[in-house]
C-alpha cells in the first residue's frame, strides 16, 4: 500500500474530490469513488471529520489533545454515537459534548468547524 500525507492546514485542495479540501463550499463532491471496497470509501470520506477536527482543535489555541481530543474521544464514547452515525449526528454530539466540557464558546467553536466542511449542527 502507498501512503501519503496530506496537510489540513493548506487552503489548496489536496484531494480532487474531497469536499473538506475545496475552498469554496459545497454540498457534494462532483463525483464519488465509484468503488464497492469499503477501504476506498472510508478514505474518501475521512477528510471530512478530520478538517473538522483540525479546525476545531486550532480555535482555541493551546494543544489538539487538550480540548478537540477531549471532546472527539468522549463524543466516541457516547452511547448517542452509533455505528450507523452520519456526519451531521456526529457533529451534533461533539458540538454538544463541547459544551459540556467547556462551554459555551468551545460548543460554537465546534460548530462553527463543521460548518466550515458543509455539515451543519
Amino acid at each position: 500500500m502507498v501512503g501519503h500525507t496530506r496537510t489540513l492546514r493548506s487552503d489548496q485542495p489536496q484531494h480532487a474530490n474531497s469536499p473538506a479540501c475545496h475552498t469554496t463550499r459545497q454540498s457534494r463532491p462532483a463525483e464519488e469513488p465509484k468503488t464497492n471496497d469499503l477501504h476506498d470509501l472510508t478514505s474518501y470520506n475521512s477528510g471530512i471529520p478530520n478538517k473538522a477536527f483540525y479546525l476545531a482543535a486550532i480555535a482555541p489555541g493551546g494543544h489538539a489533545w487538550e480540548r478537540a481530543g477531549r471532546i472527539w474521544y468522549e463524543s466516541l464514547r457516547s452511547p448517542q454515537v452509533r455505528p450507523n452515525a452520519t456526519f451531521r449526528s456526529f457533529a451534533a454530539v461533539t458540538s454538544h459534548q463541547a459544551g459540556i466540557l467547556f462551554g459555551a464558546d468551545e460548543r460554537k467553536a465546534v460548530a462553527k468547524a463543521w460548518h466550515e466542511v458543509s455539515i451543519a449542527v
